[in-house]
C-alpha cells in the first residue's frame, strides 16, 4: 500500500512538472500574422474574369482593415511588381497612364499602412527617377538588399511583433538592371548570404521578399541557410499556396491579388513551431472602401467600364473627371448544343469567355439527343461536342476580326473550333457502358498519384508511345522500350501489371526496373519486349490513343463516348462522382 501509495504521489509531480512546462512553452510562444501580397501589377479595379470578378484595392482595403481589428500586430507585405506596365499587365496602355495607375496604387498601399514591399523588375518600368521619388514620398519601406547606391532603398528591416524581432529582406532580380539606370546590382545569393548574417545578429525570424521566379526561390533556399520564410513574388510554377521546402515556409501570393492571403506563424525559442495558411477571396460580397474610392477614377480605360448589353467607353481616362458611358451593343446569337448525360461536358468557361467579349450575348441552349440538335449535327458534321453555333450576327461585332481564326463557316453557322473551345463528348462512337480507359504517360509527374487515385476504378491503360518526340527529358526509344516492358507484363502478368507500372512511375527514370517486379521472371519479361511480340502489343496498346487522336494526359474515357483531362494528383471523390 505504501508503495501505491509513493508511486500515486511521485505520477502527481510528474504531471504538474509536465503542466508547468506546458503553460510555460504556451507562455513564450509568439503569434505572428502576416498578410501578403505579388504580382498585382497596379490592379485597382476587379479582375476582367469571365466568372469571379474578383480583387481591386478597395475591397483589399476593407478586408486589411477587417484584419487589423483581429490581429492588431500583423505584418503587411508585397513582394513586388505591384506597378503598372510591362507584358504581365492586362491592363497597360502608355505610359502616362500606367504612370498614373501606379501612384494610385502606390497611394493605396500607404493607405492600407503596407509595412514593406520588394522591388521587382516592373518598379522600374518608369526609371529609376520615379521609383525613388515614389519611395522617398511613401510611409511604406522599400526593400532590396542587392541593389546599392540608392538613397530610398533598404536592404532589409527590422519589426517587432509583440516580443519577436522580424527580419524583413527584400531581393531583386537582375533582370531589372537596364531599366534601373546609375543603380549597382549585387548578384542575389551572394548579397542575401552576407545581409543575413548581419539581420541574424538584430532579429529572431527571417522573411525575404523575393522576386527572382520560383525556380531561383527554390535555389536560394537550398543555398542559403537562415531563411525562414520566404515569400515569392516572381514567376510561379506551382499551384498550391505554400509549400515547405527543408526548414524554410515558401509562400505563393494570389496572382493580381485576386484573394488576399494570410499566414500565421507560431514562434517559440526563435524558430516556427507550428504555421497555417490561407486566403480569402476578394469578391463582391466584401465592401469596397470609402476612403479608397475617394482617390480612384472611375476609369482608365473601356474594360473597367462593363455593363451588360452595352459598349463601354472611358470618358478623360485616368482622371478624377473619369466616367463611363455606355452604348447598347449589336446582339450576337450563339447556340449550344451539349449532351444530355455528360457529367464532364461544362461550358460555363468557354460561353464566360464569349460574354467578355460580346457585350450583348444571346445564349440558346439545346440538349442532345433530340430532334433539333440532331438536324443541326447532320447539317454541320462535327465530330464532338459541345458544339458552339454563331449565326451571321456575329459578323456584324468588330470582335469577329480577332476571333475569325478559331471560327469556321459552314452553311448558315459560324462554328468554333473544337481546338479552340475544346470538347468532352464524341459523336459517332458507339456506348460502351461500364467501359474505362486511361490513357498516361509514365514520364508525367503526377503518374504515379494519378495510378493510384484510379486504381479502384479499373481502367484500361493507353501509353503514350511513338507519337511523342520526348518525354520528360527521356527519348522516343526510352519510352518504348519502358512501354513495351509494362505491356508484356500485363499480357504474362496481368494481376502484377497495376502494381508494377505504378511502381515505375514513381522512379521512372531508374534504370533498375527489375526492382519492381516483385517475384516475376525479368527474363520473360525483357525477351517478350525486346521482341516483335512487345512491338505487336504495345501497337495494339496505344491503337485506341492514335484513333482519338488524343495527344495530352492523363486522360479519361468513359462509355466510349465521354472524355476528359486530369490536371496534376486527382482526388478520389471527385472522380466518383464523375466516373459511374
Amino acid at each position: 500500500m505504501k508503495r501505491l501509495s509513493l508511486l500515486s504521489v511521485l505520477l502527481r509531480k510528474s504531471l504538474f512538472l509536465l503542466l508547468v512546462i506546458l503553460l510555460q512553452h504556451a507562455a513564450s510562444a509568439e503569434e505572428v500574422v502576416l498578410l501578403y501580397t505579388g504580382q498585382t501589377h497596379a490592379m485597382i479595379y476587379t479582375c476582367s474574369c469571365p466568372l469571379e470578378k474578383d480583387g481591386g484595392i478597395s475591397r483589399r482595403a476593407t478586408l486589411v482593415k477587417e484584419m487589423r481589428q483581429k490581429y492588431p500586430d500583423l505584418l503587411l507585405l508585397d513582394a513586388g511588381a505591384f506597378t503598372a506596365g510591362g507584358p504581365l499587365d492586362e491592363f497597360t496602355q502608355n505610359s502616362q497612364l500606367d504612370m498614373q495607375r501606379s501612384k494610385i496604387n502606390f497611394k493605396a498601399m500607404e493607405m492600407m499602412r503596407y509595412d514593406a514591399v520588394n522591388i521587382g523588375n516592373d518598379e522600374f518600368n518608369f526609371g529609376r527617377d520615379f521609383l525613388e521619388k515614389e519611395a522617398v514620398n511613401s510611409g511604406i519601406k522599400f526593400l532590396s538588399c542587392n541593389i546599392n547606391k540608392s538613397k530610398s532603398i533598404l536592404p532589409y528591416m527590422i519589426k517587432k511583433v509583440k516580443g519577436t524581432r522580424i527580419g524583413i529582406i527584400g531581393l531583386t532580380d537582375l533582370g531589372a538592371m537596364p531599366k534601373a539606370q546609375g543603380l549597382e546590382f549585387v548578384e542575389p545569393v551572394a548579397a542575401l548570404k552576407n545581409t543575413i548574417t548581419k539581420v541574424r545578429k538584430e532579429a529572431d525570424i527571417i522573411i525575404v521578399l523575393s522576386h527572382l521566379g520560383e525556380s531561383g526561390d527554390l535555389s536560394l533556399i537550398n543555398n542559403v541557410p537562415g531563411i525562414d520564410v520566404l515569400i515569392s513574388g516572381g514567376l510561379q510554377t506551382g499551384k498550391e499556396p505554400f509549400v515547405k521546402v527543408n526548414s524554410t515556409l515558401m509562400l505563393r501570393p494570389s496572382w493580381q491579388a485576386r484573394k488576399l492571403n494570410k499566414a500565421v506563424l507560431d514562434i517559440g525559442n526563435k524558430k516556427i513551431t507550428k504555421f497555417s495558411v490561407d486566403d480569402t477571396r476578394l469578391s463582391d460580397k466584401i465592401k469596397d472602401d470609402a476612403e479608397i474610392l475617394k482617390i480612384m477614377p472611375d476609369c482608365f480605360s473601356g474594360a473597367n467600364c462593363k455593363k451588360e448589353g452595352f459598349i463601354g467607353q472611358c470618358i478623360e481616362p485616368g482622371t478624377m473627371n473619369s466616367k463611363c458611358k455606355f452604348e447598347k451593343a449589336q446582339q450576337v446569337n450563339i447556340t449550344v448544343i451539349k449532351p444530355k448525360d455528360c457529367v464532364t461536358c461544362n461550358t460555363e468557361g468557354v460561353l464566360g469567355f464569349f460574354k467578355k467579349v460580346f457585350s450583348n450575348l444571346k445564349i440558346i441552349n439545346i440538349e442532345y439527343p433530340g430532334k433539333q440538335a440532331e438536324e443541326i449535327i447532320a447539317s454541320v458534321k462535327p465530330e464532338s461536342l459541345p458544339l458552339y453555333l454563331f449565326d451571321e450576327s456575329i459578323v456584324k461585332d468588330e470582335a469577329y476580326v480577332k476571333l475569325k481564326n478559331s471560327i469556321m463557316q459552314n452553311g448558315k453557322y459560324y462554328v468554333v473550333d473544337p481546338k479552340f473551345s475544346g470538347f468532352s463528348y464524341f459523336l459517332g462512337r458507339n456506348k460502351a457502358a461500364g467501359q474505362r480507359d486511361l490513357f498516361i504517360n509514365l514520364f508525367e509527374k503526377d503518374a504515379a498519384s494519378v495510378l493510384e487515385a484510379v486504381k479502384e476504378f479499373n481502367p484500361a491503360v493507353h501509353f503514350f508511345a511513338s507519337e511523342n518526340e520526348k518525354a520528360a527529358g527521356g527519348s522516343n526509344a526510352y519510352q518504348e522500350e519502358e512501354y513495351m516492358r509494362a505491356v508484356c507484363i500485363e499480357k504474362y502478368y496481368p494481376q502484377d501489371f497495376w502494381d508494377y507500372i505504378t511502381c515505375r512511375s514513381k522512379n521512372i527514370y531508374s534504370s533498375w526496373w527489375q526492382d519492381c517486379l516483385g517475384k516475376l521472371d525479368p527474363n520473360k519479361i525483357s525477351a517478350c519486349a525486346r521482341s516483335a511480340e512487345g512491338k505487336e502489343l504495345l501497337d495494339k496498346n496505344s491503337g485506341l490513343t492514335k484513333e482519338l487522336k488524343i495527344n495530352f494526359g492523363p486522360t479519361f474515357l468513359m462509355n466510349n463516348q465521354e472524355i476528359f483531362g486530369i490536371k496534376g494528383a486527382p482526388n478520389k471523390e471527385e472522380l466518383k462522382s464523375i466516373i459511374k
